[in-house]
C-alpha cells in the first residue's frame, strides 16, 4: 500500500453517455431539469432518465469569501502531518494487516486551511483559525461505483485578532495549526481499523 498526499483523484469514466433532449414542459423548464444518458448492458441499450427540480434561494456568509493566499505560508499537511502519519500507519499495518496487501491507496488532503473573520460589522473582529484535513480510500473489494471510505478532521478553531495572527511571521498561526494537524494524527489513529479494513 502506498500513502498519498493531494486532491482527490479523478473519479474513472463513465459508461454513461449524455443524450439531447427533455422530457419537461418548456414553461416548467425555469422549476426543473432533466438529463438523460443512454448506456451498453448485457441486454442490450438502456437508459437513465435523471429529474430533479425545486425552488432555490441563494444565500451568502462569510464562508463564501475568499481572501489572499501568503506566499511565505504554504499549506503545511504535506510537510508536516503526512510524515508523522506514515510511521503511524506503519505501526498499525505491522501489527494489524497479518500480511495482507491493500490493492487500494490510503489518501490525505488537506481541505481547508484559512483564517475567517468572526464579525464585519466591528473594525476589530477577532479571526478564528480553521483547519480540515480528510484521510479516504477506496474499500478493498471496490468496483468504479464504489464510494471512498473517508474520515475528516476539522480541530475546534481557536480565536485571535488578525495582529495576533500576523505577529512575527505568522508564528501564532504556523503553532495553533501544529497543534491542530497532531490532534488529527489521534484522530487517524482511531480511524485507521475502519479505513484500512480488508
Amino acid at each position: 500500500m502506498t500513502l498519498s498526499w493531494g486532491p482527490y483523484p479523478s473519479p474513472p469514466k463513465s459508461p454513461l453517455k449524455l443524450e439531447s433532449g427533455s422530457f419537461i414542459e418548456g414553461n416548467l423548464r425555469q422549476y426543473f431539469s432533466d438529463v438523460l444518458y443512454s448506456l451498453d448492458t448485457v441486454e442490450g441499450e438502456g437508459y437513465v432518465h435523471v429529474f430533479s427540480g425545486g425552488l432555490s434561494v441563494n444565500t451568502f456568509s462569510k464562508d463564501d469569501l475568499r481572501g489572499n493566499t501568503i506566499d511565505s505560508l504554504p499549506e503545511p499537511t504535506k510537510a508536516y502531518l503526512t510524515p508523522k502519519a506514515k510511521p503511524i500507519i506503519s505501526d498499525w499495518l505491522q501489527n494489524n494487516a497479518h500480511g495482507y496487501q491493500y490493492k487500494n491507496d490510503l489518501n490525505i488532503a488537506a481541505a481547508q486551511w484559512l483564517l475567517v473573520y468572526q464579525d464585519l460589522s466591528t473594525d476589530n473582529s477577532n479571526y478564528e483559525l480553521r483547519y480540515t484535513v480528510k484521510f479516504y480510500k477506496k474499500p478493498e473489494d471496490a468496483n468504479m461505483f464504489s464510494a471512498f471510505i473517508i474520515s475528516e478532521c476539522s480541530p475546534k478553531p481557536e480565536t485571535a485578532s488578525l495582529v495576533d495572527w500576523q505577529a512575527n511571521g505568522y508564528a501564532l498561526v504556523k503553532k495553533t495549526t501544529e497543534k491542530y494537524m497532531d490532534s488529527c494524527l489521534l484522530e487517524l489513529n482511531n480511524q485507521l481499523p475502519r479505513l484500512l479494513k480488508h
